[in-house]
Parts: C-alpha cells; structure tokens; sequence
C-alpha cells in the first residue's frame, strides 16, 4: 500500500487547490460560492489562513525568499504588508539561465 503525507497547504499548491475545489464550486452543493476562484484569490486566502495560525507571540518576523521574476508573488506579498529588503542578482542556475533572488520582509 502507498504511504500518503498530509500537510499544510502552501502558497504553490494554490493552482491545483483550484482546480480540485472548483469542480465542486461548479458542479455540487457542498459549496455555496457559484464562481470559480481564481489561482490569487486562493493565493491570498492561503496566506491569510497561515497569518491566523502563526503565534504572533514567538514570532517577530517573516522573510520569504522568491527567484525572480516573478510580478505575482510580489503583488501577493506587498498585498499582505511584506516590504522588498533584498534582491541578489544570479544566486542560481537552472535551465541554463541565471536566476535572481529577491526577499519580503514583514515585521509582525
């Protein structure tokens, strides 16, 4: 028999959480939204779902490293008060490419 990991969502299922949730928006009653939901949208309640869970108490702050470009993440963490501290020019190489990092900070 298979072995299965149950874990917390991150913000990189938020895609495939979609496509899973959306075939119920659309075709059951287990749901009472009657529109699909876009990929930020769950982005975002993704987030706000890990800011509810975090103990504000032992935590001052966040940091979240992103390989650049990405406009996206950007938009969702400036949409949730992270502030760009960092970005480090060809940290990696993948596909034969250069890539940048950049990170968010927000103190909470």
């Amino acid at each position: 028999m298979d072995k299965y990991t149950i874990r917390n969502a991150v913000v990189s299922d938020a895609n495939s959480i979609c496509q899973i949730y959306n075939h119920y928006v659309l075709n059951t009653t287990v749901t009472f939204e009657t529109s699909a939901v876009a990929t930020d949208e769950m982005e975002k309640r993704i987030y706000e779902a890990l800011f509810k869970k975090l103990d504000k108490g032992s935590l001052h702050a966040i940091i979240a490293g992103v390989a650049q470009p990405n406009e996206a993440s950007a938009r969702l963490h400036e949409r949730f008060g992270f502030e760009k501290v960092a970005h480090f020019k060809q940290t990696g190489r993948k596909f034969n490419q250069w890539i940048d990092v950049a990170y968010w900070e927000i103190i909470l």
